[in-house]
């Protein structure tokens, strides 16, 4: 489970690196007057971080579970989880986005 969310540790690191450190174009001085309108990539990678946790977190559990009895080495285990995970979101994300 911690090699997991290790892999997860570190894709989040990346992109919020990749978002903090983009520059941002100029704005005018009346550009922020609509709520919402001065938000940056990483202030909203900031919000997303607690409920995309949680829905990792309900998916990783199981399949950790499962890999741990597949194979014995904690590494593979954990690594096994993280894609099983990143997998699994992504055809949940398609799925939820095919449907609008």
């Amino acid at each position: 489970m911690l090699i997991a969310a290790g892999w997860f540790a570190t894709v989040l690191a990346a992109l919020y690196t990749g978002t903090a450190t983009t520059p941002e174009p100029p704005r005018g001085p009346d550009d922020c007057t609509v709520f919402g309108s001065c938000i940056t990539p990483a202030d909203v990678l900031s919000f997303l971080v607690l409920p995309v946790a949680l829905g990792l977190l309900a998916i990783c559990l199981p399949l950790a579970a499962l890999a741990r009895r597949m194979t014995a080495s904690a590494v593979v285990a954990g690594t096994m989880t993280a894609g099983g995970t990143a997998g699994t979101a992504w055809v949940v994300i398609t799925v939820l986005a095919a449907g609008r």
